[in-house]
């Protein structure tokens, strides 16, 4: 079988994992996030006449904005350069900190100047809303390192056995002028001659990417006979797919909107119902004399304000609504779809009320870190970790961030080191981690505090706990900076300096009690 006619077949049973989603993903974007609606045309008209309640649109905003400022937060760095093990630490962290430094500073700059939470916000909205985001990186020579944010409706993926993202696909349209644009000379010369010829025509294009034995094979096909455009032979998958949630069996993940829509779906329907009761009440439907009661007639007449001719008295129509219940089971129904898409967690409950005090703040943050714990840890694990690794290695590429060369790591005396990637690694401190550390570094403080009481004699404990851990883990678990907690090396230097001192202040005190009492007996 052909490459072409193999990347084929995969492409078409992608297209099978995703169909029986689409349906409700195509729901989920229609009641709360429209003007990103699935299969949505360049140029569409988009449609927000079908919507009479904004409770999940506001909440799908609230949702994306709280997930990025507390998960991913901008003013504080959540990928770092570090060395793999305490024992690496131990050893090298005095002697290569201002070379670390450097390289998490360029990192950080990178992620804030670069166009990285412009695109992180687009796919975290179609995470929140469909259950499957991808973020793409562009990386062309000349051009800074930037991301592209795959609209769902464009993605297509597989899994491999362990369930991970496998083979990925993004089928969508160029017009001419942008074919040669980015593929120039690469186009076959019939193609070519169609594009210059007609510059707005569009062209699907299906971008193919599949695991090989050097790595991926990317490859750009014409979706018209599935001729090759453009292949090369890449080191990293630059689509990073992840999953809000995921279902054993699917491919595809959950979303807060679509466990939401039923709710949602009702409570558009109440909102529609109340605002045309409403405008009957308003301009009421009318009942006057007339000899002849026509029913096709009567149908076209049942509107606001309609004249409806009949032998009884003028007088309005009743319309049966009961507005009470209604309007409760509204409130009620928003109640659940702000609790669905974890807005109870973060906002006031009573916007009437004054803002929130720091500590009720804290503690509704701590309430969101445990209602989204799974959703936040797999978007460090397939989100955050693969985009903080794949940047840092196509950075240094470029030349943009410092690599360590393979002299001085011998240098080092590092058993079983040859590169850099043998002693330093990336790792992501997503706030969720940070919360979890952080509760844990409560719980020892809290535990070490009742033992010392309850046993009454603090020495006693004091001899089981290495202290220097304890607090150096709870400085780390209350996202105390790294730059500003002392390495091992200098702790150990200064307690030794601590020592000294101490004893010659202890030598000094006995001589001058000795001098003291020699002057006494003099």
């Amino acid at each position: 079988m052909e490459k072409s006619e193999a990347h084929k077949a995969t492409f078409e049973h992608a297209k099978k994992l995703r169909e029986p989603h689409e349906t409700e993903i195509r729901d989920a974007y229609k009641f709360s996030y429209p003007s990103r609606a699935f299969d949505k045309q360049p140029g569409e008209k988009i449609d927000r006449s079908k919507i009479y309640d904004d409770t999940a649109t506001h909440s799908v905003r609230s949702l994306v904005t709280n997930v990025i400022k507390l998960l991913v937060p901008q003013n504080r760095q959540w990928a770092r350069i570090t060395l793999k093990t305490a024992k690496l630490k131990e050893q090298l962290e005095t002697a290569l900190a201002e070379r670390v430094m450097g390289w998490n500073d360029a990192l950080n700059n990178h992620f804030l100047t670069s166009n990285f939470y412009l695109k992180m916000d687009e796919a975290m909205n179609d995470a929140v809303v469909a259950g499957t985001a991808c973020i793409a990186f562009y990386d062309r020579v000349g051009e800074p390192l930037t991301y592209i944010s795959v609209p769902v409706d464009q993605l297509y993926f597989t899994q491999d056995h362990n369930g991970n993202v496998d083979a990925v696909f993004r089928e969508h349209e160029l017009t001419g002028r942008q074919m040669i644009g980015r593929f120039g000379k690469k186009l076959q010369s019939e193609l070519k001659q169609t594009c210059t010829d007609a510059p707005d025509k569009l062209h699907k294009i299906v971008e193919c990417v599949v695991p090989a034995k050097q790595g991926y094979d990317y490859i750009v096909y014409s979706k018209a006979d599935w001729s090759e455009i453009e292949s090369s032979v890449t080191r990293w998958n630059p689509f990073i797919v992840w999953r809000w949630e995921k279902s054993l069996n699917e491919a595809w993940g959950n979303s807060p909107v679509r466990d939401a829509l039923p709710s949602i779906r009702s409570l558009n329907m109440m909102a529609r119902d109340t605002l045309e009761a409403g405008n009957f009440s308003a301009k009421p439907c009318y009942q006057i004399t007339g000899d002849i009661l026509n029913i096709e007639q009567l149908k076209t007449q049942l509107v606001p304000g309609g004249l409806i001719a009949t032998e009884a008295p003028l007088q309005p129509l009743a319309t049966g609504a009961n507005f009470p219940i209604t309007l409760e089971l509204i409130e009620k129904t928003r109640a659940s779809v702000r609790s669905l898409l974890y807005g109870n967690q973060i906002m006031n409950r009573d916007i009437s009320k004054t803002p929130m005090s720091a500590t009720e703040a804290s503690l509704r943050q701590t309430e969101f870190y445990a209602q989204i714990g799974q959703p936040a840890l797999r978007l460090q694990k397939e989100l955050l970790q693969p985009i903080a690794e794949q940047a840092v290695q196509r950075l240094m590429e470029r030349g943009d961030l410092e690599v360590l060369p393979n002299q001085l790591v011998a240098a080092l005396n590092i058993p079983g080191a040859k590169t850099q990637a043998d002693i330093f690694k990336v790792e992501t401190n997503a706030a969720i981690e940070r919360a979890i550390k952080m509760s844990e570094a409560q719980n020892d403080l809290q535990t070490l505090v009742t033992m010392m009481q309850s046993l009454g004699d603090p020495n006693l404990v004091l001899t089981h706990v290495d202290v220097d851990e304890l607090i150096r883990n709870t400085l780390e678990g209350f996202s105390f900076s790294p730059d500003a907690i002392r390495s091992r090396e200098e702790v150990k230097q200064m307690k030794e300096q601590m020592q000294q001192i101490a004893l010659q202040q202890q030598a000094l005190g006995l001589a001058a009690q000795q001098a003291k009492a020699q002057g006494g007996m003099q």
